[in-house]
């Protein structure tokens, strides 16, 4: 298998370990020790990369680590990793621990300034997170169920996060109905029915009606 495809076909486990180192390189090249020093008109300031006193400890665990975690991704039939005594949970906790104790003992290496100010830098707490991270990765390798749950959590999420970012909004409601009016209009009177006109005496031709016969 060509290591384009063993990296796709990586373990949670070697994941979060490859990860894990990752970091732990770059962080090797921030201030993990900060100095400034200030005393009236003379100032200065510097700082240390992990490549110092305790930091050498952290560094030659990286490089056990990293190489245990290559050979273990991209040779696993390997002779030499046969050849290691320890599982590989137990080589990459170990490798993770000694990264740890580097990191932790390199706080020893930080100096006492009278006229200034000495302390920790970005580089020293991403080694500390980089160590931890190691430490995890051989946990998960020596517990797949918890990396298998792991894996499902994060499967979850980024679902959750694609299925609500494509989501439609939803349709603009109708307008309420207006309340119907308190007054409402009478309804108009019935028209008259019309019957048949009565009719008129009948008048004579002189233009009285029954007048009395003369006598």
């Amino acid at each position: 298998m060509d290591p384009q495809a063993r990296l796709k076909s990586l373990s949670t486990a070697d994941m979060v370990t490859g990860g894990a180192l990752l970091l732990a390189l770059i962080a090797a090249f921030f201030h993990w020790i900060t100095v400034s020093v200030n005393a009236g008109v003379f100032s200065a300031s510097g700082s240390e990369s992990a490549f110092h006193d305790w930091g050498w400890l952290y560094l030659l665990a990286w490089l056990a680590g990293t190489a245990y975690w290559g050979l273990k991704v991209f040779a696993p039939d390997a002779e030499v990793l046969k050849s290691i005594p320890l599982p590989a949970w137990q080589a990459l906790i170990g490798a993770g621990v000694l990264m740890l104790i580097g990191v932790l003992l390199d706080l020893t290496a930080i100096p006492s300034v009278p006229y200034g100010s000495s302390g920790i830098g970005l580089g020293w707490i991403l080694g500390l997170i980089a160590s931890l991270g190691v430490v995890v990765g051989g946990y998960l390798e020596r517990h797949p169920e918890a990396a298998a749950a792991l894996s499902a959590r994060v499967s979850s999420m980024s679902s959750g996060m694609t299925s609500g970012s494509s989501t439609p909004a939803p349709a603009p409601s109708a307008p309420p109905t207006p309340p119907a009016s308190e007054f409402t209009a009478s309804p108009a009177p019935p028209e008259p029915v019309s019957g048949p006109e009565p009719e008129s005496p009948e008048v004579a031709d002189n233009g009285t009606a029954d007048d009395d016969p003369v006598a």
